[in-house]
């Protein structure tokens, strides 16, 4: 994994303390976090540095598809905003559901070709929750930990 720019006991909008790097993608970075307040581990998807108004305005459309869609299979997000780094620079982030798991291709580069009937069922998940968002990002799905038994488990898409 390629080195991180929040560190580990981070404090993220005064809520969210980052834990560790689990994740990251060509415009951001996705952390573990712990929100006390709530008592619970949170993701907390952060927008590196150096990056175009448009990159901007697709994060914030992000985040906002990502507010409103309800669907059984998706990440539930639960805040929004920019966290600013001690040089001042603001980073827009995004406060969602942990999911624990593998991605897809994590999952698919250690194991191989998925069994059929799981292939399946993963593909149909993936399918109804990319319908639900109207945005594909082949690749960037997580399965949760309890997918593998066929439950209805959210996917990170």
């Amino acid at each position: 994994m390629t080195p991180t720019f929040i560190a580990p006991g981070t404090i993220i909008a005064g809520r969210y303390r980052v834990e560790e790097c689990v994740g990251h993608g060509g415009m951001s970075e996705v952390y573990r976090a712990f929100q006390p307040a709530l008592s619970r581990h949170v993701a907390v998807k952060v927008m590196r540095g150096g990056r175009s108004p448009r990159d901007v305005r697709r994060f914030t459309q992000e985040a906002e598809t990502l507010g409103r869609l309800r669907h059984p299979g998706a990440v539930v997000a639960h805040d929004f905003g920019v966290h600013e780094d001690p040089s001042g620079r603001g980073h827009p982030f995004i406060v969602m559901e942990l999911v624990r798991g593998d991605t897809l291709r994590a999952r698919l580069a250690r194991s191989g070709p998925l069994p059929p009937a799981l292939a399946r069922h993963v593909a149909r998940e993936i399918a109804a929750c990319v319908g639900a968002a109207h945005d594909e990002r082949p690749g960037a799905g997580i399965i949760g930990e309890f997918a593998f038994g066929g439950g209805n488990t959210p996917l990170a898409v």
